[in-house]
């Protein structure tokens, strides 16, 4: 399947967040490296689509936007341990 082709297909959003006001947002994680992938960008141009139909914010979580760095198993332990120590 190459992203232009015409397919259905399911797509199920990471998070959903429904703010105080009402106002909702989905949220895709998706590694930085993955980004370039045609059928990605493709997932993610239609998640675009649908939720500017539904009034919905849509947005792409990576880990630049998380850590502020590309992901390095030894860093993420590190704030996985932080986030079970109550630290974050």
């Amino acid at each position: 399947v190459k992203p232009g082709d015409e397919i259905k297909s399911n797509f199920i959003v990471d998070i959903l967040v429904t703010y105080v006001d009402g106002i909702q947002k989905w949220i895709e994680v998706k590694p930085e490296s993955w980004l370039q992938n045609e059928v990605v960008i493709a997932k993610h141009n239609a998640a675009r689509v649908k939720s500017e139909e539904l009034g919905i914010q849509f947005e792409v979580w990576t880990e630049m936007k998380l850590f502020g760095h590309v992901y390095n198993k030894r860093n993420m332990e590190s704030f996985i341990n932080k986030i079970f120590n109550g630290d974050v």
